[in-house]
């Protein structure tokens, strides 16, 4: 499933122009760090697009679901409903026959006489016209009862229809925000992977400076000078810069931006150090570098800078720049 994910985000960034950087596990030694910034900004532009699509499926998926269920509830009262009916007809026509029976036993052509001459005419001629009275009104309560049940098994049939065709929206929106989900996912690996490689590169980039920074430096001071007096030994020295971090990172903010904590030019680097957003938010901050108090930025610098193995590898180019090492 991962592997079909990330071939989604892979097949989804080719199709939006965007040359992926990975072949399985192979980086792309070749690419240069504009070029994986470049890629890097284009994947996350495209995970921010995917996320807003992936909002509106949820909405309809929510939606789908909701009336799902709601086709199901309504289904299941009716049914119970018919079941209410289907006992008030067994009921009626129960009792439908238990009058037939009363009335024949206590009227019925066998006992016609017996009944004349125990109760008289009257009697048996009551007992009759009661019994056409309650039999009629029965069996009416029995027709209303079936027609109700009736028109609900028809409603039940239109519910059961409705179920059907909300079950297959609902499961397409399922498939849909599963399929988004899985793409935003593997975008997001893809996002990751990309970062990683530029780091690598950026590090690798930083070393080559600075070991070009130091070079240059003992190339500038020449051959050891030998200092000597009579209270003290003899030592050599060299000439160095000095390398205070409070000096260094001051450095680093002239190159950077001028010392600008403010600065925000629209390149997607920000602050006084020139934080991508992706960096500033690996470093644990919020919000954009630029909106930062300066002692913020500062102390985000740092971290960096200890990150990096206590090295100013993140700002390659400064390093060189300024002769940092």
């Amino acid at each position: 499933m991962a592997a079909l994910a990330s071939a989604t985000a892979i097949s989804t960034l080719t199709l939006l122009g965007i040359p992926t950087l990975m072949t399985g596990n192979t980086p792309a030694g070749a690419a240069s760090i504009g070029t994986l910034r470049q890629r890097a900004d284009a994947i996350a532009a495209q995970i921010v697009a995917d996320n807003a699509h992936l909002d509106a499926v949820s909405a309809t998926y929510l939606s789908d679901a909701a009336a799902y269920q709601a086709t199901k509830t309504l289904a299941a009262s009716i049914e119970a409903r018919i079941g209410t009916l289907s006992r008030e007809v067994r009921q009626t026509r129960r009792a439908v026959q238990r009058a037939l029976v009363d009335a024949y036993v206590a009227g019925g052509p066998s006992a016609s006489n017996l009944f004349a001459w125990s109760k008289g005419a009257t009697t048996q001629i009551q007992s009759t016209t009661y019994l056409g009275v309650a039999t009629g009104e029965l069996d009416q309560s029995t027709q209303n009862f079936i027609g109700a049940q009736h028109s609900l098994v028809i409603s039940l049939d239109q519910q059961r229809r409705a179920i059907a065709t909300e079950g297959a929206a609902y499961a397409a929106a399922t498939n849909v925000r599963s399929s988004v989900l899985a793409t935003v996912s593997a975008e997001q690996t893809l996002y990751n992977s990309t970062n990683a490689q530029l780091n690598t590169l950026v590090a690798q980039a930083a070393a080559a400076a600075a070991a070009a920074a130091l070079a240059r430096a003992r190339a500038a001071a020449g051959p050891p000078t030998v200092v000597s007096t009579s209270s003290t030994p003899s030592r050599s020295t060299i000439a160095a810069a000095p390398t205070t971090i409070e000096g260094a990172l001051a450095a680093i903010r002239s190159c950077e931006s001028s010392g600008d904590y403010q600065l925000n030019t629209g390149n997607g680097y920000y602050g006084a150090y020139q934080f991508s957003e992706s960096t500033w938010l690996g470093l644990g901050e919020s919000g954009l570098p630029s909106q930062a108090a300066p002692t913020v930025q500062d102390g985000a610098a740092y971290t960096l800078y200890q990150r990096s193995g206590n090295s100013f590898a993140a700002w390659a180019t400064c390093v060189a720049i300024t002769g940092l090492y």
